[in-house]
């Protein structure tokens, strides 16, 4: 019995995949100016107009990936519904931490995140816009939530960054964690760490709450 022939369209999506999952760990590793569409090509084994035929050029197979990475992100990590401000922002909180340590996420995803925020791309407005952005609005608005309704809104936002802050210390300081503690792995205490971040954030904002409005700023 024979095997049916791929169909052209089937033989054009596995080479458009084969792109993409070559491109990404390569854009981690050497920036969007460092990676070499050869190098690319070469590790999707595919040939180098293949580039241009499915993205049109470098930067498009660049947004492409960004695209990818986020996808897989908004789909394994969904944004929180609760309704209650404290539940939410817990829910906000491990949403951030998981996609910064999930060992589950393929490392690469980090890695180009961390090199965009060190060395930004022509794309990194893209990323702002359709990573960054979201996380940081939906923190800011639970934050809101949890604070009277006369809070200054340049407090708000201060107060959202540091919980935001903390999220992503376990990610930026990773080097250092594993260096004064090489046992203990912070992907592997992902739980304990939300919890404590939650824990943590909850009380110093009902500390702003119970502040008189004079004593705030």
């Amino acid at each position: 019995m024979h095997n049916s022939p791929l169909s052209l369209d089937a033989i054009l999506h596995a080479t458009k995949q084969r792109l993409l999952e070559a491109a990404g760990p390569i854009f981690a590793a050497d920036g969007y100016e460092g990676a070499s569409v050869r190098a690319i090509c070469s590790a999707a084994k595919v040939n180098i107009a293949a580039i241009k035929y499915h993205f049109g050029h470098k930067l498009g197979l660049y947004q492409a990936v960004l695209g990818s990475a986020n996808a897989f992100a908004n789909a394994r990590y969904p944004f929180p519904t609760q309704t209650d401000p404290a539940e939410r922002l817990g829910a906000v909180i491990r949403c951030l931490v998981a996609r910064v340590l999930d060992p589950g996420r393929p490392a690469w995803h980090a890695r180009l995140m961390s090199r965009e925020m060190a060395d930004p791309s022509p794309s990194f407005g893209l990323i702002v816009e359709q990573m960054a952005k979201p996380l940081i609005e939906q923190m800011e608005l639970t934050v809101r939530d949890l604070l009277p309704a006369d809070y200054p809104p340049e407090e708000v936002r201060l107060h959202a960054r540091s919980v935001f802050g903390q999220c992503l210390f376990y990610r930026h300081a990773a080097p250092l964690l594993r260096h004064l503690h090489p046992t203990d792995d912070p992907a592997t205490h992902i739980d304990e760490i939300v919890a404590h971040i939650t824990r943590f954030s909850l009380a110093g904002l009902a500390d702003r709450r119970r502040a008189t409005p004079a004593s705030i700023l």
